[in-house]
């Protein structure tokens, strides 16, 4: 008779115990266990049951004035001109929701077309910050919703709400919406700009006037939806 407080020599001359050989047992019994249990799950289904991450502002990222989720799509126009009008550019820019983060639990964006800056939708509207920065930079892009007059800074540059229901029509189509106007102050001059929002759609149309001389003005670029996917 064994000893069970003996140690049982293997073949390869390594010492266990019985209690050691029935915790390696009940492991080996628990492990294939599992094994058949998902062996026989479609991985779609498993895939399907991940608990993904909630965060405060997923409402109003899928409602705000930009709407902000992946697989959402929007395509411009894009031209750019000389101080006399002359064409010197154009073509399409395709601006998609490329990934995601969560700071503070609330849901942080980076699209195409701006790869270098988070965008949110908060309450106050849509948000935007250079999370890598030290200090950490953070502005608001487009109020909403908001009132006729509002005016506020968006980094060097002072904008405010001239209209919350204007007509704008471009090539995707009629929108109504938030024109906001915004005045920049460069080393060549002044520059202003119209860009039309328009809610759960997003950035219809902006036009860029510079003005070097405080007597001139001119378009110098412009941006205009020409199609754009919402899911």
């Amino acid at each position: 008779m064994i000893d069970p407080k003996e140690n049982i020599i293997t073949q390869d001359g390594r010492a266990y115990t019985p209690d050691r050989f029935h915790s390696m047992a009940i492991l080996f019994t628990l492990s294939l266990a599992f094994l058949l249990l998902y062996s026989c799950k479609d991985p779609i289904v498993i895939d399907d049951n991940i608990i993904k991450i909630p965060a405060k502002n997923d409402t109003l990222n899928m409602n705000g004035i930009k709407p902000l989720k992946f697989g959402n799509v929007w395509k411009y126009l894009y031209k750019k001109y000389d101080s006399k009008g002359t064409l010197l550019t154009s073509g399409i820019v395709v601006d998609s929701v490329r990934k995601d983060t969560i700071i503070d639990k609330s849901r942080w964006f980076i699209t195409s077309m701006r790869d270098t800056v988070w965008q949110s939708n908060f309450p106050d509207g849509l948000r935007m910050s250079k999370i890598g920065s030290v200090p950490v930079i953070e502005w608001l892009e487009a109020k909403y919703p908001g009132l006729p007059g509002f005016t506020w800074q968006v980094e060097s540059s002072q904008r405010n709400i001239n209209i919350i229901d204007t007509l704008i029509s471009v090539t995707a189509g009629s929108f109504m919406c938030y024109y906001y106007g915004d005045i920049t102050n460069t080393p060549k001059g002044w520059e202003y700009s119209n860009i039309y929002y328009s809610a759960k759609v997003g950035l219809i149309k902006r036009e860029t006037y510079v003005d070097e001389t405080a007597d001139v003005k001119y378009l110098s670029y412009s941006l205009e939806l020409i199609d754009f996917t919402i899911k």
